[in-house]
Order: structure tokens, then sequence, then C-alpha cells
């Protein structure tokens, strides 16, 4: 057929098209029946007039529509909504025998806890500390047992409740990737405790009223550290269970898994730290009103928990993503081409950390090594000022706490502006070599021109500047001594990654990328920090590893050996802790860099789709392969 001839046939319906382009609102099914019809007549005109104009026109209007079915796609339903309706009681059905399991070990832990305090008065004393004992005897002896509920505000205690429940379980669930036998020891701990606790206030004849006063909020909170518990076996059995999937295939599903159950009882921790801080601490209500808060919870608990993921999964479930769509084959080289799902980039996470993790390690051994003894050598006495070495005769239940309290006196050391230089240039570092190594495999670039000790040196020149006032900017809201301060830090950090690693990549400065990264996002804002959340997660499961207190088992073990006094025990712990604190960082923190760094070629592809325009610019053209015409 003449050229003229195939545009007289197809004229009025490519005309068609355009006016359908022009449309405000467009059905996605009729717009992806154009696009079929389009890249046909594209494929023939590149067939017959490759050097016509009539295909640029058509490779042209292939686009428009391309763009207009990406950007006009949408979720089916709310996402918000779709996790609390369905997802989060998809994953609950699937996880029913974890949680029976977590639910019986804490039972059985506290059935430990009150026959030993029953059959050894000294052992509650062991568990709960002798200084919370005698606080709680002179309570009871001045009339008000549960005066430890009335001694903060209740705003105060409203937030320090919520921040260490969620960090029991967030170290509940954690510990499961040891082979979930760290979560079970860890349940089994607790429950010891709770049941201790409770057996106390039996010993001293006040079961009724602790019951009703710790119960109120002790019914949501003991739930969800349980359901923790649940999380942290799944993800475990992961790694001990992998069945058809290679074990660390295995552990990507079931972590993704665990974390979406930690997200889920997140508002439990919330509600149950509200009722901790502001009800609890009236002991004078009505029993009946106690018990009725008591009742509530335990129905909630039990109903939304256990008997609407059994209903749902007779009734059937709607809206669930299918595990098969995360592609866990693990196999093959990081791509970074085309849009991805958050599930996919969270795959793509493991396959780049796994392929270049030699190179990670490296890097946070150095950069920990150097910057430890850097700090030793410029705060020289004053770093000895930063921990307190607790020694082997403190493991009561709040040495568990010891490693963080510690790392947050660390992190929060104001006093000596030295530090914060040193924490500035550690994190710029970190945060460029990390970058800079995936926007080097994001181009294709091999191993040995990765490294290259020019392409380094012109990278640094170029952007290691603006890489330190990011930084720079961040450690500035970071340590500004307002509560607030670590909200503001957690919304703005993941936006500047994004940033650092669009001027990393693109080779540009970063004003120009802060506009550009504002309009990749345009309406992606909360998929976009509900990765980084999900991804933060991730990385703390790797810091709490590396900075537990398992270590100071190590150290203890360390410390036999030794002849040495006490004050130089101390100063060599300081250190061992500095260098494990920045070396733990130095592992977690690529983890949330990398996955920003993967979701920004996804926005970028959303919104241009350049992969795309280069596959349709494609079609018809013929390429050898074997010595025969083949047709891409």
């Amino acid at each position: 057929m003449r050229e003229t001839g195939f545009i007289k046939q197809n004229k009025e319906k490519w005309i068609e098209f355009e006016q359908t382009l022009k449309q405000k609102k467009n059905d996605p099914d009729s717009l992806s029946n154009l696009f079929v019809q389009v890249t046909d007549d594209l494929s023939y005109s590149r067939t017959f007039y490759p050097n016509r104009s009539v295909r640029v026109y058509l490779n042209n209007l292939a686009q428009q529509i391309f763009q207009s079915i990406y950007k006009n796609k949408k979720e089916k339903g709310n996402r918000f909504a779709i996790f609390w309706k369905d997802e989060l009681p998809f994953i609950m059905y699937q996880t029913r025998r974890e949680l029976l399991v977590s639910f019986f070990v804490f039972l059985l832990a506290m059935g430990i806890g009150v026959l030993s305090s029953a059959y050894d008065p000294e052992f509650y004393r062991l568990i709960l500390g002798d200084s919370y004992v005698e606080m709680t005897k002179e309570n009871i002896r001045t009339g008000d047992p549960m005066a430890v509920y009335k001694k903060m505000n209740e705003i105060d205690m409203f937030l320090g409740i919520t921040v260490n429940n969620l960090f029991v379980a967030f170290y509940t669930f954690i510990l499961g990737v040891i082979m979930s036998i760290g979560t079970i020891a860890y349940m089994l701990y607790n429950g010891i405790m709770v049941g201790s606790f409770q057996y106390f206030f039996v010993e001293q004849g006040l079961f009724r009223e602790s019951f009703l006063t710790i119960w109120m909020h002790g019914t949501l909170e003991i739930s969800a550290i349980i359901i923790a518990g649940s999380a942290g076996i799944v993800m475990g059995n992961g790694l001990v269970f992998p069945g058809t999937y290679s074990r660390l295939q295995s552990f990507q599903v079931s972590a993704r898994r665990a974390i979406k159950i930690m997200l889920g009882i997140v508002p439990i921790f919330v509600f149950a730290a509200f009722i901790e801080g502001f009800l609890t601490r009236y002991t004078e209500l009505p029993d009946p009103l106690r018990l009725l808060v008591i009742l509530l919870s335990l129905f909630f608990i039990l109903g939304y928990f256990v008997w609407y993921p059994r209903y749902k999964a007779t009734a059937g479930f709607d809206n669930i993503e299918n595990e098969s769509r995360l592609n866990v084959s693990g196999s093959g080289k990081p791509a970074f081409k085309g849009i991805k799902s958050n599930g996919e980039i969270f795959l793509q996470l493991f396959i780049f950390y796994r392929t270049y993790l030699q190179k990670i390690i490296l890097t946070a051994i150095v950069l920990s090594g150097f910057f430890s003894l850097s700090m030793l050598f410029a705060l020289r006495s004053k770093m000895f000022e930063l921990y307190t070495y607790y020694g082997s005769d403190s493991y009561s239940a709040d040495s568990y706490l010891n490693v963080f309290q510690n790392l947050y006196a660390y992190l929060n050391y104001y006093e000596h502006p030295i530090f914060h230089t040193f924490n500035t240039v550690f994190f710029s570092v970190l945060v460029f070599s990390v970058y800079y190594l995936l926007a080097a495999s994001a181009r294709g670039k091999g191993g040995a021109e990765i490294l290259s000790r020019k392409n380094i040196f012109t990278a640094l020149k170029k952007r290691m500047g603006s890489v330190f006032l990011c930084i720079t900017l961040l450690n500035v809201i970071f340590f500004i001594p307002d509560g607030r301060s670590f909200f503001a830090f957690a919304v703005f950090s993941p936006f500047i990654f994004l940033v650092i690693y669009a001027s990393v990549y693109e080779d540009k400065n970063f004003v120009s990328m802060f506009n550009r990264c504002r309009k990749i996002l345009h309406d992606n804002w909360l998929n976009f920090f509900g990765l980084a959340l999900i991804i933060s997660l991730l990385g703390s499961i790797f810091f709490f590893i590396f900075n537990s207190p398992f270590l100071f088992f190590y150290f203890e073990i360390i410390t036999w050996n030794l002849n040495l006094e006490s004050e130089t025990l101390n100063k060599i712990f300081q250190v061992f802790m500095t260098l494990v604190s920045l070396f733990a960082i130095g592992v977690a923190v690529p983890l949330v860099l990398i996955g920003i760094g993967f979701k920004y070629h996804s926005l970028v592809e959303i919104n241009e789709a350049a992969e795309l325009k280069q596959r349709i610019s494609n079609i018809g053209i013929k390429k050898q392969r074997y010595g025969m015409d083949v047709e891409n």
C-alpha cells in the first residue's frame, strides 16, 4: 500500500484518537485499546515507510496515549482502608499459627513467673529490681499502691510510654531474625516479668486493685506485644523454613509480611499509652467502669485479630496483592528500569544489597574505625563521658535498654561542637559512597570502573559539597532540642535523600534537583513516604542486630580474660560502643538510601516514560540475531 493510501485509510481514526486525548477524563480500557491500535499502525509504518513523517507522527501519538494511561492510573480503592479492611486481616489469618505459638509462649512464661515468685519470695526482686519493689511497698504503706502511675503529668507519661512500648515491641520483633529463637526468648523474659509483677501484688493482698488498674492499659499493651512476637516468629520462620524459595527469597517475603503486622499494632500501642497516661492514674474510678475498659479492649483484640480474619477467610478477601507479584526470583542483577511497586523495590533493594554487600561492609568498617579513632583523639577524656558501663551485675529489666540509652546519649551530646562536625562528615561520606555506587550501577558501569580513583575524585569535587550541606541541614534539624524535631527529621530526610541521589545520578546541582524531585513526586507523596517508613523499619532490624544487648554479653566474655581496673574497662567499653554504633549505622542506613534511590528511577519512569518511549521508538526496527532478521 502506498503511503498516501495508508494515511487516507486511517486518517479519521487518528483524528478521533487525538480528540479523545484532549478530553480531561478518559476510560483507561478505551485508552489501552487506542494504544494497541496506534502501535499496530506504528509497526506497519516502520516496516514500509521508515523514513516518512507518518512514522514520526504515529510515534508521538503512541507516546501521548501511554502517558495518559500512566498518569491517570489509580489504585483500586482507598489504600489506607484496604490495609485495615483486607490486607492486615489476610496476613493475620496466614500467620494464625504463629500468633497461637506466641500467645502460649507468653502464657507459659507468665506461669513460670507466678510459680517462681510463689516458691521463692526473692524471685520477683531479681526480676523487678529492689528499688521498684521497695518503692511499691512504700506506696502500699501510704495507702496508694498504684501511685507509680501518678508521678508524671499526663502528656509526658503518654509520650514516654508510647516510645518505650514501641521499642519493646520492635525489639521483640527484630530478634526474630535469630531463627525465631530470639523472639521466643525475649517473649519468655517479658512473660516471666509480667507474671512476677502480678504475683507481687497478689502476695500483698492487692489482686483486685492491681488487676483493674494494670490491665486497663495492659490488655492492649500485652496483646500487642504478643502480636509483635508472632511477627518476629513469622520473620524467623522465613529463614528457617524457606520452602521452594531460596533462604534469602523466603526471608524477603516473610519480613515484608511481618513488617506489615508491626505497622498494624502501632495504633494499639498509642491507644494503650493514652489509657495508661490519662486514665490508669485515676484509681478511684468505679470498678465496673475499669472492668468495662478491660473487656472492651479484650473484645477488640479478639474481634479484629482473631475472629475477623477467620470471618474474612470464609467470606473472601478483596484487593489482596498476590505475593507472586514480588517476583522473588532473587537472581540476576539489580533492575533500575521500569515502573516498580513498593514490593518490587523491596526485592531490588535486597538484590543490590547482596550484590554489593562486600563494598558496603568495607565502607562501614573503614568509616566507623576512622571516625571512632578521630573522635577519641579529638575529644580525649571528654569522650569517656558519653557512655556508662553498667557491668554484669545490672542485668535487670532495664539493662536491655542500656545500649540504646547510651546511643541516645551519644547522639545528643550537645556540649562538644566537634562531635557535630564528625557526625556530619561521617554521614556525608556514607551517603555519598552509597549513592555513588548506586548511580554507577544504574548507569551500567562495571565494578572496576565504579571504583576508579579518577572517577571517584571527579565526583567528589562536583557533588560532595552539596551532599555535605544537605546532611548539615538534616543534622541541625535532628539535634534541635525539641521533641518535634524528630518528627520533622522523619518527614524531611527521605525527600532530602531523594534530592541527593538525583543530584549524584544526573550529575546536576542540588537546587535544580530540589524542584525536579518535587515535580516527579507529584501525586506519589504518601506512597513515597510509606516506602521510606517500611525500609526504615527494615534498617532498624539491621541496626538492632549489631547494636543489641548481646553486646554486653560479648564484652563481659572479653573482660573475664582481662585483669584491668574498672576505669580502664570503662574506657575500652566506650570506644568499643562507639565503634559498634557507627558500624551498625554504616550497615543499616544504606538500606534506606538504596530503597529511595530505586524509588527515584520508578518515579522518573512514571512521569517521563523514558524507557517506554525508547521501546516504542524501537517498534518495527529489525535487528540481526544469529544471522536472521528479528523485530523488537
